[in-house]
């Protein structure tokens, strides 16, 4: 059972749905890791956890530039990258949202739900914006477009 292909992303073409997606993917991982650029650590694990989540980062920022130049150099191998790793990503965001809602104080049960709310709203677009990467994809694979 093949896994279903999106026709349009946001009222355009799936290529320029794609586009949108690596830029959005793209200034989301570079804000992040500027973030933790300027993160202090503590110790020597906290200092390897860093350099963890640096090397992660790039990887990540790396796939969305991938899928940026995947829109004019249409091979289907660049958008490979994003397609493996961001359900690795989707899996390391759901571990850190049940670890969030079982070790926040449970006093502020409001602020708990709102951000599992809205981590679960992002995970929901993640999950899209996988769908829209396959889509071009799938499109860049078929025989009529080479």
């Amino acid at each position: 059972m093949a896994l279903p292909t999106l026709d349009k992303c946001c009222c355009c073409e799936i290529r320029w749905g794609a586009l949108i997606v690596g830029i959005m993917r793209f200034l989301v991982y570079a804000y992040v890791l500027g973030r933790v650029f300027i993160m202090e650590t503590e110790n020597d694990l906290q200092e390897l956890g860093l350099y963890i989540v640096i090397t992660i980062r790039t990887l990540f920022l790396a796939s969305s530039i991938l899928i940026i130049v995947s829109v004019w150099v249409p091979k289907k191998q660049l958008p490979c990258v994003y397609l493996i790793l961001a359900p690795i990503e989707e899996f390391m965001e759901m571990i850190i949202l049940i670890y969030i809602c079982t070790k926040l104080d449970f006093e502020d049960v409001e602020g708990i739900v709102t951000k599992a709310t809205v981590w679960i709203m992002f995970l929901a677009l993640d999950v899209y914006f996988w769908f829209v990467i396959y889509s071009w994809y799938k499109q860049i694979a078929s025989p009529s477009q080479s």
